[in-house]
């Protein structure tokens, strides 16, 4: 009985959600970045599943890879190479995640695992 309430429960908070993030898509943002501009993102944690995330982003012709953020020098530098094959232009490569989230130029922010 008790699980029946919560699962039901959380079915409506996620229904909710859905239809409220599906509310929000149709309304045009305010400053919404235009159809001819591209979406400017920084990555964290560009090893294993970042570095293909990363990759994914710069195949992308509406983004910009703007920072490519790790402690470890080895995948910034991999980071730094995928984006520059994949898109044709080159990201800052930073190991303190305070310079990413310092820049003001930027769409949003992907951290990694």
């Amino acid at each position: 009985m008790i699980i029946k309430r919560i699962r039901r429960n959380f079915l409506k908070q996620v229904g909710l959600g859905m239809a409220g993030a599906s509310v929000l898509r149709s309304y045009p943002a305010v400053g919404a970045t235009g159809a001819n501009e591209k979406i400017v993102i920084d990555l964290i944690s560009c090893g294993g599943m970042g570095s293909k995330l990363l990759r994914s982003f710069a195949l992308q012709k509406d983004v910009r890879v703007a920072y490519v953020c790790d402690v470890d020098s080895e995948h910034t530098e991999k980071g730094k190479k995928n984006v520059q094959e994949a898109a044709d232009s080159t990201p800052k490569v930073v190991c303190d995640l305070r310079k990413v989230l310092d820049g003001r130029s930027v769409d949003a922010i992907v951290l990694s695992s």
